[in-house]
């Protein structure tokens, strides 16, 4: 086990070696290797093994554990392997002028195999790379570690491939591709020598006596990995059928410049740039299977895009290297946290190897099957509404249908924990993803207590759960007024992840902390918060006691009605009776209907009254009804009086006149017509009388049928009225409100 300053400094010899290994693999790509054979008149087969070979060369890795036998360490044979493929490269260039004197065939036969030798090797460095770097670098920092591995890579083969384009459009001949090869295979053995400065990592155990088969056995009973095998093998099939076939049908058939090539390749590298960071962390944050699924599903589509590219018009090219570009991202950074997950202990190289070898002969098959297509099709004469198909248009549609395929298995893959890839998608859809990158940088850099106030101030106004980690470590920060804001930016992302951790910030040091947490439990809604939130009524803080109440409302359960009617009846304190008068309606428990009416007509304070009444009105009618007609009264003081009391005049002239008469329908509408002179000369003692004395005069047994709602209703306004008197009529503006709503609700729920 390395120290923490030894993974710091093997991390940065890893990324120092990506440099010459980035500018090496933009000259030995597919692409220009493609070019290469092209140049030697390979045939199709040919050029089909240059996808094939790399993967067959897979097979090699069975042979890992007898390095682990000889070499006690991993350093010395990812160093000399990895030096030794990047020199074949230098020495395929030569090939051409080496052996002038024979057949153009016996060259591409040769360069064929020192490719084969050269990717033996790096199969077998590879192994021992993933086993060494899963050890070096720890779970959780993986994805993104691995993600600027990647970055770094990308950044210096973008202009390396630019000018690489350019030269071959200029020297496009096999003195050109010696001049590649043997500089891009020279710069990139100096990637080994980096790797010579990482700690290595030794055996604790002597190692196994070699066995071709023992390493395998474990793995292969492991039901979770023989799923990933079958991802890997039906995605490797669908994506390696194309194989080198699309630089064939850009060379060849579109007639591309390199430098074009070239462009379209730095495309897809920004692409990967801006995307590979951004799955590096949401596969440390939910896991590898949902990067893996979004980064998956596209490549169907990217297929099947390439049929509609001709000489003249292959505008949809750019599209295509772009977004495979972000596809790439994503595979890349999730298929091998996978495999690194479960290739660590005693039987890592066996898990490895096994992958490998699945990748070796189904990537070995997959462009000689496209080869075949090609082959087999060759001679396809097909008009399609008047687009001519081809044989690479049949292998690209096919390639789209078999991209289908590994979908059935990723859904399979089996991962302890993580969200699912519609969450992901969703939150990646409805937030800006660029200012959620840009706060989620300023948060993993700020340090002083002012940057640490804005960055998570800056993450909560993002509104996503992808913030909500960070979120849930800030609530510990040294400042107060950071874990304020976070407990906040919990409340309105509204996360279950962020049940436990606020549950503990109940008993934070800080009043105030106490109660954004109590609110935020209560925005959240989470059951497993109704216990502490109970809790919290034995503290002798009111305030507490009063979020808790409203957090208990907002979750909506029963068990809470008891403690908050016990705590409606002895509360002393004016913010907690209003907190749980509210909870109560929220609640709907119509029995509180009396006692916080009782609490009304004996208050004086506006804000009370204001709170309290809407509380009685969410009892009496729908939830909100009545704050919104309050609101509005306060803006245009009487309008909306004006609009209920015509309300029920419509009522009475539509409907009920035929069966009250028109003498008692003139008596009422002359008392409507007094509650709103009265409401608008501010008499609101006498208002309220009116309204109760209309309510009787209207709301008796032999006028209409008897419902529950109408006793309940004028039993409130006699109530409010009688209370009122006892202490000396002291009505206010928001009761006499009321009144008339409530008056309003009885018209609504009586049937003449």
């Amino acid at each position: 086990m390395l120290s923490p300053v030894e993974i710091k400094h093997a991390k940065r010899w890893m990324i120092l070696a990506e440099i010459p290994a980035g500018f090496s693999w933009a000259g030995i790509g597919l692409t220009y290797l493609t070019g290469f054979f092209l140049t030697l008149k390979a045939s199709t087969f040919q050029i089909g093994l240059l996808s094939a070979i790399p993967a067959l060369c897979g097979l090699a890795t069975v042979f890992s554990s007898y390095l682990l036998w000889y070499w006690k360490g991993r350093k010395c044979a990812v160093v000399i392997l990895m030096s030794l493929f990047y020199l074949g490269h230098a020495f395929l260039g030569c090939i051409p002028f080496l052996f002038h004197a024979f057949p153009l065939s016996l060259q591409v036969q040769l360069g064929l195999a020192v490719l084969t030798g050269a990717y033996i090797l790096i199969k077998l460095q590879e192994v021992l790379w993933y086993s060494w770097a899963s050890e070096i670098i720890p779970d959780g920092q993986r994805g993104t570690f691995f993600g600027r591995l990647a970055i770094t890579a990308t950044f210096i083969a973008m202009p390396a491939s630019f000018l690489i384009g350019k030269f071959l459009d200029h020297r496009n001949d096999l003195l050109g591709f010696l001049v590649i090869f043997g500089v891009c295979g020279t710069i990139g053995a100096l990637a080994g020598a980096a790797y010579g400065k990482i700690p290595d990592v030794l055996n604790a155990d002597k190692p196994l006596r070699p066995s071709m088969l023992r390493p395998l056995r474990v793995p292969l009973r492991d039901r979770h990995f023989r799923q990933f095998l079958l991802f890997v093998l039906f995605s490797t099939l669908a994506g390696g059928i194309c194989g080198p076939f699309t630089n064939v049908f850009m060379i060849q058939l579109l007639r591309i410049p390199y430098t074009y090539i070239a462009l379209f390749g730095i495309l897809s590298s920004l692409a990967f740039i801006l995307f590979v960071m951004v799955w590096g962390y949401l596969v440390d944050k939910y896991g590898s299977r949902p990067i893996l699924l979004l980064s998956s599903v596209p490549i169907i589509l990217l297929n099947i895009l390439w049929i509609f590219n001709t000489p003249d018009r292959y505008w949809l090219i750019p599209i295509i290297f772009f977004f495979s570009g972000i596809t790439t991202a994503g595979v890349g950074v999730a298929l091998p946290n996978i495999l690194m997950g479960v290739s660590t202990g005693q039987s890592s190289a066996g898990y490895t190897t096994i992958y490998q070898i699945v990748f070796g002969l189904t990537g070995f098959v997959a462009p000689l099957l496209g080869s075949v297509v090609i082959n087999v099709f060759s001679r396809l004469s097909l008009v399609v509404l008047g687009f001519p198909i081809l044989p690479y248009h049949v292998l690209f549609g096919l390639a789209g249908l078999m991209a289908i395929l590994p979908l059935f298995f990723i859904v399979r893959l089996y991962e302890p924990q993580g969200k699912t890839a519609l969450f992901i998608l969703r939150n990646m859809v409805v937030v800006n993803p660029l200012r959620l990158a840009v706060n989620l940088m300023a948060y993993h850099r700020s340090s002083g207590q002012k940057e640490r106030l804005s960055a998570t101030i800056g993450l909560g106004n993002t509104g996503s759960p992808m913030v909500v980690s960070e979120l849930i470590n800030t609530l510990d920060d040294p400042l107060y007024f950071v874990r304020r804001e976070a407990a906040l930016a919990l409340g309105r992302i509204k996360d279950q992840d962020a049940v436990l951790p606020l549950i503990a910030k109940l008993g934070d040091e800080f009043a105030n902390i106490q109660y954004e947490a109590a609110w935020a439990l209560g925005q959240i809604r989470d059951d497993q918060s109704i216990p502490p939130l109970l809790e919290c009524f034995k503290s002798p803080d009111p305030k507490l006691r009063g979020y808790a109440a409203m957090a208990l409302g907002e979750i909506g359960t029963s068990v809470a009605i008891e403690p908050l009617i016990n705590r409606l009846e002895s509360s002393q304190d004016v913010f907690e009776t209003t907190c749980v008068a509210n909870a109560l309606s929220q609640l709907g428990y119509k029995q509180a209907l009396w006692k916080t009416l009782e609490k009304l007509v004996a208050s004086d304070q506006p804000v009370v009254r204001r709170q309290l009444s809407v509380s009685l009105g969410d009892l009496l009618g729908k939830q909100g009804q009545f704050y919104r007609i309050l609101t509005l009264e306060e803006k245009v003081y009487g309008d909306e009086v004006v609009r209920i009391i015509g309300g029920m005049n419509r009522l009475l002239t539509r409907h009920w006149r035929s069966k009250l008469g028109d003498d008692l329908v003139a008596q009422v509408q002359d008392g409507l017509k007094r509650i709103q002179a009265l409401y608008g000369e501010k008499q609101y003692v006498e208002a309220l009388r009116q309204v109760v004395a209309v309510c009787d005069l209207l709301f008796g047994r032999e006028y209409h049928r008897y419902n529950d709602f109408q006793a309940v209703g004028r039993k409130f306004l006699h109530e409010l009225m009688s209370q009122n008197e006892a202490l000396g009529n002291r009505v206010y503006w928001e009761e006499c409100l009321l009144s008339i709503y409530g008056l309003s609700l009885i018209f609504a729920a009586t049937r003449p």
